[in-house]
């Protein structure tokens, strides 16, 4: 369990970088679709080993459809949300909400177990989490609030639909098949702009291109991977871990407001994640 949590949370940190990446690039979805790119191009040797060795029946290819809808459904939301949203105001939003569903679907569909002090640890952090974002209705775009917890969902989903899809492949491929749902889904934005867009992206920002290919498909091959070692109602709650990550970038480096407040529920989301991982 220790080996798993660490992997989960070296993904989070992860997962937090590349999304600064892409709240800081120009045309997020000429960035988002050049990421992708490289990152499958990078990993095609992997991937064509790993395909060739799946046995594929009508149930396996639905999942593996599934997959690639959920993700390129989140990527066309994120790009849409980081136009117009702050990175500490709707990162966390997303992160929470995932946060509520995949357990219950780890509890409900696939019969694994919380215990009381593990709910108790999905509580606090979901508390930190909502206090890190510093939410007020009043004052919150509502645009950005149902773009933030369409992203939330969508994540929620595409990670159940995998967990259930590593019983047929490695972490690899399915992160690959999830690649090619992406970049279909991007693809006809990067068209509509004739790809000046594109070129204006790899100009001025080809180096957080590079960074994000390798980040976005690692951290998530790492959670894939630690998916295998512990259940998933334990592990998609200590991956929220990122939001802590994402808090202090935004207020050591980013220089963002409310640092002080920021940074004490990010410990409480500490206390939260070390609580859910006793539970067993």
């Amino acid at each position: 369990m220790f080996l798993a949590g660490s992997l989960v949370l070296l993904s989070g940190f992860f997962h937090a970088l590349w999304n600064v990446c892409t709240k800081k690039s120009f045309h997020k979805e000429s960035f988002l679709f050049s990421t992708q790119v490289v990152s499958f191009a990078v990993f095609f040797p992997l991937f064509f080993r790993g395909i060739v060795a799946v046995d594929f029946t009508p149930k396996i290819s639905l999942l593996f459809l599934c997959s690639m809808l959920a993700h390129g459904f989140y990527f066309i939301i994120l790009s849409r949300l980081y136009r117009v949203a702050d990175l500490s105001q709707a990162y966390p939003i997303v992160r929470g909400t995932s946060l509520t569903i995949i357990p219950l679907f780890g509890v409900l569909v696939l019969e694994e177990h919380l215990s009381i002090l593990g709910w108790l640890g999905i509580v606090i952090i979901i508390a930190g989490i909502f206090a890190i974002s510093e939410i007020r209705l009043s004052r919150l775009n509502l645009k950005i609030l149902v773009l933030a917890l369409c992203v939330g969902v969508s994540v929620s989903v595409y990670v159940s639909i995998d967990r259930l899809a590593l019983f047929h492949c490695d972490a690899v491929t399915l992160n690959q098949i999830a690649t090619i749902g992406n970049i279909l889904a991007l693809l006809p934005f990067v068209l509509r702009e004739r790809s000046k867009n594109l070129k204006f992206e790899w100009s001025k920002n080809y180096r957080m291109i590079l960074v994000g290919s390798f980040l976005a498909p690692v951290s998530y091959m790492i959670f894939l991977f630690a998916l295998n070692m512990a259940p998933i109602s334990t592990l998609a709650p200590m991956r929220e871990f990122g939001t802590v990550f994402g808090a202090l970038i935004g207020v050591l480096f980013l220089k963002e407001p409310n640092g002080r407040n920021r940074i004490f529920s990010s410990i409480t989301i500490t206390v939260g994640v070390i609580l859910l991982s006793l539970q067993h």
